[in-house]
């Protein structure tokens, strides 16, 4: 008996969604809070109750946005059926991250697009 060779590339599967890298514009302010506020649900349980309330008002998310126009960078991950699904936020002058912020359930998509992408601003999204 042959064993027959199968080529994964060529497999027929649900598709996953797609996930885009690009620089926050202010329409995207509130978006970016509901990621945030997703996150701190999924990971800061260790707050109790505070989790259940936004921790930042609206104009906070506006601001984060303002603050970040080049050379400083805000990018968020756009998953075409959710929308943001995840962001991050650098100051250049610094070489660090300023923040990252992604709820549970985006982490795989996210861990997927940076293998896709390589190193580079999708690297930012681990």
């Amino acid at each position: 008996m042959t064993k027959q060779k199968r080529n994964l590339v060529n497999e027929v599967g649900p598709q996953p969604a797609r996930v885009t890298l690009r620089p926050a514009v202010p329409a995207d302010a509130a978006a970016i809070g509901a990621v945030f506020d997703a996150a701190v649900r999924a990971g800061w349980t260790y707050l109790g109750e505070l989790v259940v309330e936004p921790m930042f008002a609206p104009q906070d998310w506006d601001e984060l946005v303002a603050d970040h126009l080049p050379p400083n960078l805000l990018l968020v991950a756009v998953d075409e059926a959710e929308g943001v699904v995840g962001y991050v936020a650098a100051h250049p002058e610094d070489g660090e991250l300023f923040r990252r912020h992604s709820p549970a359930r985006a982490a795989s998509r996210q861990a997927a697009l940076v293998r896709s992408e390589g190193a580079g601003a999708g690297a930012m999204m681990v």
